[in-house]
Protein backbone atom coordinates (compact mmCIF):
# COMPACT_ATOMS: atom_id res chain seq x y z
CA UNK A 1 0.00 0.00 0.00
CA UNK A 2 1.46 3.29 -1.02
CA UNK A 3 2.16 6.03 2.02
CA UNK A 4 2.58 9.20 1.89
CA UNK A 5 6.25 10.73 3.06
CA UNK A 6 5.00 13.85 4.01
CA UNK A 7 1.77 15.07 4.34
CA UNK A 8 -0.56 15.74 0.72
CA UNK A 9 0.38 19.07 -0.89
CA UNK A 10 -2.13 21.40 -1.54
CA UNK A 11 -3.03 23.64 -5.55
CA UNK A 12 -0.64 25.73 -6.43
CA UNK A 13 -3.87 27.54 -7.61
CA UNK A 14 -5.21 28.40 -4.31
CA UNK A 15 -4.10 31.67 -3.42
CA UNK A 16 -5.88 32.85 -0.32
CA UNK A 17 -4.31 35.36 1.71
CA UNK A 18 -4.98 32.61 5.13
CA UNK A 19 -3.93 29.65 3.05
CA UNK A 20 -0.89 31.68 2.07
CA UNK A 21 0.28 33.01 5.71
CA UNK A 22 -0.45 29.10 6.80
CA UNK A 23 1.56 27.91 4.00
CA UNK A 24 4.69 30.68 5.00
CA UNK A 25 4.05 29.72 8.44
CA UNK A 26 4.61 25.94 8.06
CA UNK A 27 7.46 26.21 5.50
CA UNK A 28 9.28 28.54 8.14
CA UNK A 29 9.02 26.69 11.23
CA UNK A 30 10.16 23.44 8.92
CA UNK A 31 13.14 25.82 7.52
CA UNK A 32 14.24 27.17 10.67
CA UNK A 33 13.71 23.81 12.97
CA UNK A 34 16.12 21.76 9.72
CA UNK A 35 18.45 24.75 9.90
CA UNK A 36 18.80 24.99 13.76
CA UNK A 37 19.66 21.67 13.43
CA UNK A 38 22.29 21.90 11.02
CA UNK A 39 23.84 24.64 12.21
CA UNK A 40 24.77 23.20 15.22
CA UNK A 41 26.06 20.09 13.44
CA UNK A 42 28.20 22.72 10.64
CA UNK A 43 29.78 24.68 13.46
CA UNK A 44 31.13 21.09 14.95
CA UNK A 45 32.62 20.11 11.77
CA UNK A 46 33.31 23.62 10.93
CA UNK A 47 35.50 23.78 14.57
CA UNK A 48 36.59 20.83 13.79
CA UNK A 49 37.92 21.48 10.51
CA UNK A 50 39.42 24.83 12.26
CA UNK A 51 41.35 23.08 14.90
CA UNK A 52 42.38 20.10 12.35
CA UNK A 53 44.04 22.65 9.82
CA UNK A 54 46.99 23.33 11.13
CA UNK A 55 47.63 20.54 12.86
CA UNK A 56 47.20 18.78 9.42
CA UNK A 57 49.16 21.51 7.83
CA UNK A 58 52.03 21.17 10.08
CA UNK A 59 52.13 17.88 10.92
CA UNK A 60 52.31 16.71 7.16
CA UNK A 61 53.55 19.92 5.27
CA UNK A 62 52.79 21.49 2.17
CA UNK A 63 52.90 19.02 -0.24
CA UNK A 64 50.97 16.12 1.41
CA UNK A 65 48.62 18.23 2.78
CA UNK A 66 48.22 19.68 -0.88
CA UNK A 67 47.31 15.62 -2.07
CA UNK A 68 45.01 15.63 0.84
CA UNK A 69 43.08 18.88 -0.21
CA UNK A 70 43.24 17.83 -3.90
CA UNK A 71 41.48 13.85 -2.87
CA UNK A 72 38.58 15.49 -1.00
CA UNK A 73 38.29 17.98 -3.49
CA UNK A 74 37.88 15.01 -6.44
CA UNK A 75 35.52 13.91 -3.72
CA UNK A 76 32.96 16.93 -3.93
CA UNK A 77 33.09 17.45 -7.42
CA UNK A 78 32.49 13.84 -8.17
CA UNK A 79 29.86 14.19 -6.22
CA UNK A 80 28.21 17.20 -7.49
CA UNK A 81 27.84 15.00 -10.63
CA UNK A 82 25.28 12.37 -9.07
CA UNK A 83 21.84 13.08 -11.07
CA UNK A 84 19.76 11.15 -8.72
CA UNK A 85 20.09 13.17 -5.36
CA UNK A 86 18.73 16.61 -6.86
CA UNK A 87 15.95 14.50 -9.26
CA UNK A 88 14.74 12.35 -6.19
CA UNK A 89 14.59 15.42 -4.19
CA UNK A 90 12.53 17.51 -6.58
CA UNK A 91 10.18 14.68 -7.43
CA UNK A 92 9.83 13.62 -4.35
CA UNK A 93 9.50 17.07 -2.55
CA UNK A 94 6.88 18.03 -4.90
CA UNK A 95 4.24 15.07 -4.06
CA UNK A 96 5.63 12.71 -1.07
CA UNK A 97 4.26 9.73 -2.75
CA UNK A 98 6.79 6.65 -1.57
CA UNK A 99 5.51 4.45 -5.17
CA UNK A 100 7.55 7.49 -7.04
CA UNK A 101 10.27 6.25 -4.65
CA UNK A 102 11.17 2.71 -6.57
CA UNK A 103 10.31 4.37 -9.94
CA UNK A 104 12.98 6.84 -9.41
CA UNK A 105 15.90 5.21 -7.65
CA UNK A 106 17.43 3.45 -10.42
CA UNK A 107 18.66 7.08 -11.49
CA UNK A 108 20.94 6.17 -8.27
CA UNK A 109 21.91 3.05 -9.94
CA UNK A 110 22.96 4.85 -13.20
CA UNK A 111 25.17 7.29 -11.44
CA UNK A 112 27.11 4.40 -9.89
CA UNK A 113 28.10 3.17 -13.18
CA UNK A 114 29.43 6.46 -14.70
CA UNK A 115 30.61 8.17 -12.19
CA UNK A 116 32.68 4.94 -9.82
CA UNK A 117 35.06 4.15 -12.62
CA UNK A 118 35.53 7.49 -13.28
CA UNK A 119 36.52 8.42 -9.44
CA UNK A 120 38.68 5.35 -9.89
CA UNK A 121 40.61 6.13 -12.79
CA UNK A 122 41.27 9.50 -11.91
CA UNK A 123 42.49 8.80 -8.00
CA UNK A 124 44.82 6.56 -9.24
CA UNK A 125 46.36 8.26 -12.02
CA UNK A 126 46.68 11.71 -9.64
CA UNK A 127 46.77 9.88 -6.64
CA UNK A 128 47.79 6.34 -6.28
CA UNK A 129 46.17 2.93 -6.49
CA UNK A 130 44.82 3.31 -2.50
CA UNK A 131 43.61 6.67 -3.46
CA UNK A 132 41.67 5.33 -6.42
CA UNK A 133 40.01 2.75 -4.59
CA UNK A 134 38.53 4.90 -1.85
CA UNK A 135 37.80 7.50 -4.04
CA UNK A 136 35.94 5.13 -6.16
CA UNK A 137 33.89 2.99 -2.77
CA UNK A 138 33.40 6.98 -1.67
CA UNK A 139 31.28 8.02 -4.68
CA UNK A 140 29.40 4.67 -4.38
CA UNK A 141 28.45 4.91 -0.51
CA UNK A 142 27.28 8.95 -1.61
CA UNK A 143 25.19 7.74 -4.25
CA UNK A 144 23.60 5.10 -2.82
CA UNK A 145 22.79 7.52 0.09
CA UNK A 146 20.97 9.44 -2.22
CA UNK A 147 17.45 7.89 -2.12
CA UNK A 148 17.06 7.84 1.76
CA UNK A 149 18.58 11.30 2.11
CA UNK A 150 15.87 12.58 -0.86
CA UNK A 151 13.14 10.38 1.27
CA UNK A 152 14.53 12.61 4.74
CA UNK A 153 14.45 15.67 2.76
CA UNK A 154 10.60 15.17 1.61
CA UNK A 155 9.63 14.67 5.19
CA UNK A 156 10.82 17.86 6.08
CA UNK A 157 13.86 15.77 8.00
CA UNK A 158 17.25 17.58 5.81
CA UNK A 159 18.82 18.51 8.76
CA UNK A 160 18.81 15.16 10.20
CA UNK A 161 20.00 13.85 7.48
CA UNK A 162 23.53 16.14 6.65
CA UNK A 163 23.73 16.82 10.53
CA UNK A 164 24.32 12.84 10.13
CA UNK A 165 27.09 13.96 7.29
CA UNK A 166 28.60 16.40 9.79
CA UNK A 167 29.23 14.24 12.71
CA UNK A 168 30.86 11.48 10.41
CA UNK A 169 32.79 13.88 8.44
CA UNK A 170 34.10 15.62 11.87
CA UNK A 171 34.73 12.04 12.90
CA UNK A 172 37.07 11.70 9.95
CA UNK A 173 39.08 14.66 10.03
CA UNK A 174 39.79 14.18 13.56
CA UNK A 175 41.14 10.51 12.73
CA UNK A 176 43.03 11.50 9.63
CA UNK A 177 44.41 14.14 11.88
CA UNK A 178 45.39 11.46 14.66
CA UNK A 179 47.12 9.70 12.24
CA UNK A 180 48.97 12.61 10.73
CA UNK A 181 51.18 12.10 13.76
CA UNK A 182 52.73 8.66 12.84
CA UNK A 183 54.63 9.97 9.88
CA UNK A 184 52.44 7.73 7.54
CA UNK A 185 52.15 8.08 3.68
CA UNK A 186 48.75 9.97 2.40
CA UNK A 187 47.07 7.48 1.47
CA UNK A 188 46.37 6.44 5.29
CA UNK A 189 44.43 9.96 5.68
CA UNK A 190 42.04 9.02 2.74
CA UNK A 191 40.82 6.38 4.04
CA UNK A 192 38.55 8.01 6.98
CA UNK A 193 36.27 10.17 4.54
CA UNK A 194 35.19 6.71 3.07
CA UNK A 195 34.59 5.08 5.80
CA UNK A 196 32.40 8.50 6.90
CA UNK A 197 30.59 7.63 3.77
CA UNK A 198 29.84 4.52 4.98
CA UNK A 199 28.34 6.05 8.24
CA UNK A 200 26.07 8.41 6.58
CA UNK A 201 24.84 5.86 4.31
CA UNK A 202 24.25 3.22 7.27
CA UNK A 203 22.25 6.46 9.40
CA UNK A 204 20.31 7.83 6.57
CA UNK A 205 18.77 4.40 5.26
CA UNK A 206 18.08 3.62 9.21
CA UNK A 207 16.39 7.00 9.61
CA UNK A 208 14.31 6.42 6.03
CA UNK A 209 13.24 2.99 7.29
CA UNK A 210 12.06 0.45 4.68
CA UNK A 211 11.12 2.89 2.37
CA UNK A 212 14.77 3.61 1.47
CA UNK A 213 14.86 0.41 -0.97
CA UNK A 214 17.38 -1.83 -1.31
CA UNK A 215 21.16 -1.24 -1.16
CA UNK A 216 22.65 -2.47 -4.69
CA UNK A 217 20.20 -1.01 -7.45
CA UNK A 218 19.81 -1.76 -11.05
CA UNK A 219 20.28 1.29 -13.06
CA UNK A 220 17.60 1.40 -15.74
CA UNK A 221 18.84 3.37 -18.64
CA UNK A 222 14.64 4.34 -19.48
CA UNK A 223 14.24 6.23 -16.54
CA UNK A 224 17.51 8.31 -17.58
CA UNK A 225 15.29 8.57 -20.40
CA UNK A 226 12.50 9.57 -19.13
CA UNK A 227 14.58 12.71 -17.18
CA UNK A 228 16.52 13.53 -19.49
CA UNK A 229 16.65 17.18 -20.36
CA UNK A 230 16.84 17.74 -16.71
CA UNK A 231 19.37 14.93 -16.24
CA UNK A 232 21.73 16.82 -19.23
CA UNK A 233 21.33 19.71 -17.10
CA UNK A 234 22.02 18.81 -13.62
CA UNK A 235 25.52 17.08 -15.57
CA UNK A 236 26.27 19.69 -17.75
CA UNK A 237 25.73 22.33 -14.64
CA UNK A 238 28.01 20.06 -12.48
CA UNK A 239 30.86 19.52 -14.82
CA UNK A 240 30.83 23.41 -15.37
CA UNK A 241 30.40 24.08 -11.29
CA UNK A 242 33.44 21.47 -11.03
CA UNK A 243 35.51 23.98 -13.39
CA UNK A 244 34.45 26.93 -11.47
CA UNK A 245 35.75 25.31 -8.32
CA UNK A 246 38.93 23.35 -9.16
CA UNK A 247 40.42 25.00 -12.31
CA UNK A 248 42.51 28.14 -10.25
CA UNK A 249 44.15 24.63 -8.49
CA UNK A 250 44.44 22.63 -10.72
CA UNK A 251 45.95 24.84 -12.73
CA UNK A 252 48.08 26.46 -9.89
CA UNK A 253 49.54 22.68 -9.32
CA UNK A 254 50.36 21.57 -13.08
CA UNK A 255 52.82 25.25 -13.01
CA UNK A 256 54.32 25.24 -9.55
CA UNK A 257 55.82 22.85 -6.86
CA UNK A 258 53.59 20.58 -4.85
CA UNK A 259 54.58 23.00 -1.92
CA UNK A 260 53.44 25.85 -3.60
CA UNK A 261 49.96 24.29 -4.16
CA UNK A 262 49.78 23.25 -0.53
CA UNK A 263 50.00 26.34 1.03
CA UNK A 264 47.26 27.82 -1.24
CA UNK A 265 45.31 24.92 -0.41
CA UNK A 266 45.64 25.83 2.98
CA UNK A 267 44.83 29.61 2.73
CA UNK A 268 41.81 28.72 0.31
CA UNK A 269 40.32 25.77 2.68
CA UNK A 270 40.94 28.50 5.62
CA UNK A 271 38.71 31.33 4.00
CA UNK A 272 35.97 28.48 3.07
CA UNK A 273 35.65 28.17 6.63
CA UNK A 274 32.88 31.16 6.81
CA UNK A 275 31.22 29.00 4.25
CA UNK A 276 29.16 26.57 7.35
CA UNK A 277 26.34 29.08 7.24
CA UNK A 278 25.90 29.20 3.78
CA UNK A 279 26.08 25.79 3.07
CA UNK A 280 24.15 24.79 5.87
CA UNK A 281 21.46 27.03 4.15
CA UNK A 282 21.55 25.58 0.91
CA UNK A 283 21.39 21.83 2.10
CA UNK A 284 17.54 23.00 4.18
CA UNK A 285 16.38 25.46 1.43
CA UNK A 286 16.35 23.42 -1.69
CA UNK A 287 14.12 20.86 -0.47
CA UNK A 288 12.03 23.48 1.79
CA UNK A 289 11.92 25.65 -1.39
CA UNK A 290 10.44 22.82 -3.48
CA UNK A 291 7.56 22.37 -0.91
CA UNK A 292 6.72 26.20 -0.40
CA UNK A 293 6.55 26.56 -4.52
CA UNK A 294 4.46 23.65 -4.92
CA UNK A 295 1.64 25.11 -2.31
CA UNK A 296 2.33 28.75 -3.04
CA UNK A 297 3.88 29.23 -6.25
CA UNK A 298 6.42 32.03 -7.49
CA UNK A 299 5.32 34.90 -5.27
CA UNK A 300 5.06 33.31 -1.48
CA UNK A 301 8.14 31.10 -2.12
CA UNK A 302 10.03 34.47 -3.66
CA UNK A 303 8.78 36.15 -0.42
CA UNK A 304 10.74 34.24 2.54
CA UNK A 305 13.73 33.77 -0.17
CA UNK A 306 14.12 37.35 -0.18
CA UNK A 307 13.56 38.04 3.59
CA UNK A 308 15.98 35.36 4.51
CA UNK A 309 18.75 36.59 2.09
CA UNK A 310 18.53 39.99 3.57
CA UNK A 311 19.48 38.84 6.96
CA UNK A 312 22.07 36.32 6.02
CA UNK A 313 24.03 38.62 3.60
CA UNK A 314 23.62 41.37 6.18
CA UNK A 315 25.27 39.56 8.43
CA UNK A 316 28.21 37.16 6.19
CA UNK A 317 29.27 41.26 5.22
CA UNK A 318 30.24 42.02 8.79
CA UNK A 319 32.02 39.03 9.29
CA UNK A 320 33.81 39.42 6.28
CA UNK A 321 34.79 42.85 6.91
CA UNK A 322 36.58 41.84 10.55
CA UNK A 323 38.43 39.08 9.15
CA UNK A 324 39.56 41.08 6.24
CA UNK A 325 41.00 44.33 8.41
CA UNK A 326 42.50 41.11 11.11
CA UNK A 327 43.26 38.75 8.19
CA UNK A 328 47.26 38.72 8.79
CA UNK A 329 46.60 37.93 12.20
CA UNK A 330 44.21 34.98 11.42
CA UNK A 331 46.66 33.30 8.98
CA UNK A 332 49.58 33.75 11.88
CA UNK A 333 47.68 32.28 14.09
CA UNK A 334 45.87 29.50 12.02
CA UNK A 335 48.75 28.45 9.44
CA UNK A 336 51.94 29.59 11.46
CA UNK A 337 54.38 32.04 10.02
CA UNK A 338 54.91 29.96 6.89
CA UNK A 339 52.06 30.84 5.03
CA UNK A 340 52.45 34.79 5.59
CA UNK A 341 54.93 34.50 2.69
CA UNK A 342 51.07 34.46 0.89
CA UNK A 343 49.17 36.07 3.10
CA UNK A 344 48.60 38.91 -0.08
CA UNK A 345 46.13 36.17 -1.45
CA UNK A 346 43.81 35.78 1.69
CA UNK A 347 42.04 39.39 1.24
CA UNK A 348 41.28 38.49 -2.31
CA UNK A 349 39.85 35.00 -1.56
CA UNK A 350 37.87 36.58 1.54
CA UNK A 351 36.15 38.50 -0.99
CA UNK A 352 35.84 35.64 -3.49
CA UNK A 353 33.58 34.09 -0.56
CA UNK A 354 31.35 36.60 0.01
CA UNK A 355 30.61 36.48 -3.86
CA UNK A 356 30.11 33.15 -3.68
CA UNK A 357 27.44 32.95 -0.75
CA UNK A 358 25.17 34.21 -3.65
CA UNK A 359 25.09 30.81 -5.43
CA UNK A 360 24.81 28.68 -2.12
CA UNK A 361 21.61 30.37 -1.79
CA UNK A 362 20.77 30.83 -5.18
CA UNK A 363 21.45 27.85 -6.66
CA UNK A 364 18.71 25.72 -3.93
CA UNK A 365 16.30 28.64 -4.98
CA UNK A 366 16.33 27.74 -8.89
CA UNK A 367 16.51 24.10 -8.66
CA UNK A 368 13.13 24.34 -6.14
CA UNK A 369 11.67 26.74 -9.13
CA UNK A 370 12.43 23.87 -11.66
CA UNK A 371 15.21 25.86 -13.43
CA UNK A 372 18.51 24.34 -13.68
CA UNK A 373 18.67 25.51 -17.56
CA UNK A 374 19.18 28.88 -16.37
CA UNK A 375 21.93 28.07 -14.16
CA UNK A 376 23.42 25.72 -16.45
CA UNK A 377 24.44 28.72 -19.13
CA UNK A 378 25.41 30.71 -16.40
CA UNK A 379 27.95 28.85 -14.86
CA UNK A 380 29.17 27.37 -18.51
CA UNK A 381 29.89 31.36 -19.41
CA UNK A 382 31.83 31.65 -16.63
CA UNK A 383 33.71 28.64 -16.41
CA UNK A 384 35.46 29.09 -20.24
CA UNK A 385 35.92 32.37 -19.09
CA UNK A 386 37.65 31.19 -15.79
CA UNK A 387 39.59 28.71 -17.61
CA UNK A 388 40.86 31.42 -20.31
CA UNK A 389 42.00 33.79 -17.41
CA UNK A 390 43.91 30.99 -15.69
CA UNK A 391 45.94 29.48 -18.15
CA UNK A 392 47.24 33.24 -18.54
CA UNK A 393 46.94 34.53 -15.19
CA UNK A 394 48.11 31.73 -13.15
CA UNK A 395 51.77 30.94 -15.20
CA UNK A 396 52.58 34.33 -15.06
CA UNK A 397 51.43 35.59 -11.68
CA UNK A 398 51.84 32.29 -9.66
CA UNK A 399 49.20 32.38 -6.60
CA UNK A 400 48.28 35.68 -7.20
CA UNK A 401 47.14 34.64 -10.56
CA UNK A 402 45.17 31.47 -8.84
CA UNK A 403 43.30 34.09 -6.40
CA UNK A 404 42.46 36.05 -9.79
CA UNK A 405 40.69 33.37 -11.71
CA UNK A 406 39.12 32.18 -8.38
CA UNK A 407 37.23 35.76 -8.83
CA UNK A 408 36.69 35.65 -11.94
CA UNK A 409 34.67 32.99 -11.29
CA UNK A 410 32.80 34.64 -9.41
CA UNK A 411 31.06 36.16 -12.65
CA UNK A 412 28.80 33.33 -11.73
CA UNK A 413 27.09 34.53 -8.81
CA UNK A 414 26.76 38.08 -10.11
CA UNK A 415 25.11 36.81 -12.93
CA UNK A 416 22.95 34.64 -10.74
CA UNK A 417 21.94 37.35 -8.79
CA UNK A 418 20.87 39.78 -11.87
CA UNK A 419 18.96 36.72 -13.11
CA UNK A 420 16.96 36.84 -10.01
CA UNK A 421 16.34 40.42 -10.11
CA UNK A 422 14.99 40.21 -13.56
CA UNK A 423 12.71 36.70 -12.26
CA UNK A 424 11.51 38.02 -9.01
CA UNK A 425 8.61 40.74 -8.80
CA UNK A 426 9.62 44.32 -8.21
CA UNK A 427 7.67 44.73 -4.89
CA UNK A 428 8.88 41.10 -3.49
CA UNK A 429 12.54 42.23 -4.07
CA UNK A 430 12.64 46.17 -3.48
CA UNK A 431 15.42 48.82 -4.73
CA UNK A 432 16.50 48.94 -2.04
CA UNK A 433 17.75 45.91 -0.96
CA UNK A 434 19.76 45.83 -4.49
CA UNK A 435 21.06 49.11 -3.99
CA UNK A 436 22.00 47.94 -0.47
CA UNK A 437 23.90 44.89 -1.74
CA UNK A 438 25.41 46.97 -4.61
CA UNK A 439 26.81 48.86 -1.77
CA UNK A 440 27.90 46.22 0.12
CA UNK A 441 29.93 44.56 -2.69
CA UNK A 442 31.41 47.64 -3.65
CA UNK A 443 32.77 48.52 -0.45
CA UNK A 444 34.18 44.55 0.55
CA UNK A 445 35.89 44.39 -2.58
CA UNK A 446 37.53 47.93 -1.93
CA UNK A 447 38.60 46.44 1.20
CA UNK A 448 40.09 43.47 -0.02
CA UNK A 449 41.86 45.29 -2.71
CA UNK A 450 43.26 47.46 -0.36
CA UNK A 451 44.21 44.95 1.74
CA UNK A 452 45.64 43.28 -0.72
CA UNK A 453 48.22 45.92 -1.83
CA UNK A 454 49.66 46.97 1.62
CA UNK A 455 50.33 43.43 2.25
CA UNK A 456 52.42 42.98 -1.16
CA UNK A 457 50.29 42.60 -3.80
CA UNK A 458 51.87 40.88 -6.84
CA UNK A 459 55.13 40.79 -5.46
Amino acid sequence: MTTAISRPLESPCDDSGQDQASNLKEASHGVFKSLAQLLCSNALVGITGLACLPLLFRNLGAATYGQLSLFLLFLGLLSSLDIARPTLVVELSSDGNTRRVSQLQSLAGVSQCLLVPIALALGIWILGPSAGIALAIAIWLFIAASTPYAILAARGRVGVAAATRNYAWAAAFIVATALSFGGLSVQAYLWPFAVANLIILVCNRRLAGPEAGPIFIRPRLELFTRFRARSLDIILLSLATAVLVSADKLILKANFSEETFGQYSAQYDLAIKINILSTALGTVLFPAFSRLFAKGGLELAGKRFVRQLSWIVTGYFLVLVLLLIFSEEVLRLVLGAEALTMRAIYPLMLFGIFLALFGHLITPWQRACGDFRTHRRIYSFSAVLMVLVGLIAIPLWGPPGAVLTFLVARVADLLLIASEVIRLPRPTLGLGRIAALGLMIIALGTLAGYEFMIQGGLA
